[in-house]
Order: C-alpha cells, then sequence, then structure tokens
C-alpha cells in the first residue's frame, strides 16, 4: 500500500493500541494529542524539514510509500537525496510502541541532519481532556532520567487517583536535546507544522518540570558521509510507576519488530487468514481521515446497505458539510469541534 494518503494500521497489544499518526491509548486512557509521535527531520545545511510520514508537515517527498505486514507498519520516503525509512510496532509484552528511524544518505556530499520527536502529552480520559484541556494539562508534570530520557506524570486530584507515567526516549548517535514545553517548542502563532524549534537554529531549551503546556520532545544530530546510514529508535510508552517507566526505555528494537510481527501473524493463523485476506477484509486497517472513510464507504455496496437509502443520503450530506468546514483547520483543533458537539 502506499500514498500520501494511506490507510492507518492500529497496532495494538490489548491494552496499548496506537495507529501511526494517531493518538495513543493505554487502558482507557489517552496519552497524546490526536497527532500522536511526529518525527521531524531537518536538513541542517539547507534548513528544510519535513516529517516521516504525511502531517503535520504538507511537504512533498520525491519518493513516498507506506506498507504494512503483519504487526508492523513502514514508511519510507525520500527527500533532497535523504531516504528515510520508520517501521513502528506495539510491544506485544509491554506497554509501548517503537520507531525504528534509518536514515541513508543517497547524494555525493556529506549531509548534518538531525532527527527531533514530538507528541503533545494527554494522560487523561480523552473526554475529560477535550471538554477541559487547559485545565486538564494543569496537573501534568515532566521530568528526565537517566541517559535522557523523558517523563511525564498526572499529578492526583484526589485520594486514590490513578497517577500514570508517560515515557519517551530517543536511542542513536549523536548529541541528545529534550523539550517539554510546547510554547517554547512552537513559537507564539506556529503549529506543528512549522514549529519555531525546527524554522530557527536554536537548540531545544531543556525545560521540565511544571509547564503550562506539557509535550515530549527530543532531538539526536548526525553527519552523515555519502553513502552512510544511521539508525535511532523512538519509544513512548505508558505504565503506573515512575520504575516501570524507566524501565521501558530499555527495550530492545529489533526484540519488539521480531515480536509483534510474529504475535499478529499467530493470530492470522488461528482465524485461517492470510495476509492477503487480510488485507482485503480490513483486519488492521482503517481509513486515516473523514475523507477516505466517506471514499471507503461509497466504494461498500454492503456496507452502504446498513443504512435505508434517505438515510444514508443525509448522513453522507452531514458528513460533506463536516469536511467543507474543517477543511483548513489543524487536526486538534478539529477534534476540540467534534468533541464540543458530540
Amino acid at each position: 500500500m502506499s500514498g500520501g494518503d494511506p490507510a492507518s494500521h492500529l497496532l495494538s497489544n490489548g491494552r496499548y493500541t496506537v495507529a501511526l499518526g494517531s493518538t495513543a491509548a493505554w487502558n482507557g486512557l489517552a496519552l497524546t494529542s490526536a497527532a500522536g509521535l511526529v518525527v521531524y527531520v531537518r536538513d541542517l545545511d539547507r534548513g528544510v524539514f519535513w516529517c516521516i510520514g504525511d502531517r503535520p508537515v504538507r511537504r512533498p517527498a520525491h519518493r513516498y510509500e507506506v506498507r504494512y505486514r503483519p504487526g508492523v507498519v513502514t514508511v519510507e520516503r525520500l527527500d533532497d537525496e535523504i531516504e528515510s525509512r520508520l517501521d513502528g510496532a506495539v510491544a506485544r509484552d509491554a506497554d509501548a510502541e517503537i520507531r525504528s528511524i534509518v536514515l541513508v544518505n543517497r547524494s555525493s556530499r556529506a549531509r548534518r541532519i538531525d532527527v527531533t520527536t514530538y507528541a503533545e502529552v494527554v494522560l487523561n480520559d480523552a473526554a475529560a481532556h477535550a471538554a477541559h484541556p487547559a485545565f486538564s494539562k494543569l496537573f501534568v508534570e515532566t521530568a528526565v532520567a537517566g541517559d535522557g530520557v523523558l517523563l511525564a506524570r498526572r499529578r492526583a486530584r484526589s485520594q486514590g487517583e490513578r497517577t500514570p507515567w508517560l515515557v519517551h526516549a530517543l536511542a542513536g548517535e549523536g548529541p541528545l536535546e529534550r523539550e517539554t514545553d510546547r510554547a517554547r517548542f512552537l513559537g507564539r502563532g506556529r503549529s506543528a507544522a512549522s514549529p519555531f524549534a525546527l524554522v530557527s537554529g536554536a537548540p531545544l531549551s531543556g525545560t521540565v518540570g511544571s509547564v503550562l503546556d506539557p509535550v515530549l520532545s527530543l532531538r539526536r544530530t548526525v553527519t552523515l558521509a555519502a553513502g552512510e546510514t544511521v539508525r535511532l529508535v523512538a519509544l513512548l510508552g505508558a505504565a503506573d510507576t515512575r520504575e516501570a517507566a524507566v524501565a521501558l526505555a530499555a527495550r530492545d528494537a529489533d526484540g519488539v519488530l521480531a515480536g509483534a510481527e510474529a504475535r499478529e501473524r499467530a493470530l492470522l493463523d488461528r482465524l485461517g487468514l492470510s495476509e492477503m485476506d487480510a488485507e482485503r477484509f480490513g483486519v488492521g486497517g482503517l481509513p486515516q481521515s473523514l475523507a477516505a472513510a466517506m471514499g471507503a464507504l461509497a466504494q461498500d455496496d454492503a456496507a452502504r446497505g446498513w443504512l435505508p437509502p434517505l438515510l444514508y443520503e443525509a448522513y453522507v450530506s452531514v458528513k460533506r458539510s463536516e469536511l467543507e468546514a474543517t477543511a483548513e483547520l489543524e487536526i486538534d483543533e478539529v477534534c476540540r469541534r467534534y468533541a464540543s458537539v458530540y
């Protein structure tokens, strides 16, 4: 499967669920905002940047492809002779997601590249956060542990309330920078599509603690000789204690990827499905946008038959109006509007 707006595949171990380019959920809690974990790549000599994926930065790639095999989603793209490949999976025996990021310099000269991750922290029931996001964020604190591992914790507001921890790590070569203040990362009047942290030459500030609008962001900078390859590994996970959260950061990426694929293949075997059957029946795959979902509905005779003709036409009309009304909005604003209506 390939294209600029691919079907989003759900990755899950039954407790931790994520679709690349979307929020992660853990035991009923939303861990991040709607954009999920974003991975930016920047050419430091030219000052241009993109993300591995098709959003939030809408920069066309020279080549862009999304592939899926059981338990693993792969995104590959080529930008200005820098090839990037991301393999994403959820650990089968731990509540964490792994993004293996491989960069290859396909040019004939050395390139200075940095990789920056970014996730807006929620750590709350999705509806409660959407109803009062500013209030929800007041109870989140960030911290750093060990070799640059970032943590976020929701403080208890009442006795007996859960205080979950969110952990983020970026392993690999190059010096490590960090940021947990959304205002410092985005800058005044800017969005995740063009954040200050990427358009400026300034390092990440290193801010941690009781920030008003918490994010988890890490950056590593590498120099790639012509033809050289480098690999970084990003991890995002959740746990009930600080110790358990920090322990997640040590997960082996290759083990997670292999384990996730083995688990999904075993599930398909129990269901008596081949990989081709899974694709045809939509096992693991969902449209990534309302527009894609409406397109899939229009092509599915069985699904259209679930509704009487008049009700189907009314439903389609409403959804088309929603698409028109939200066409120019950032994804988080779209989610806030839906939460306020529904």
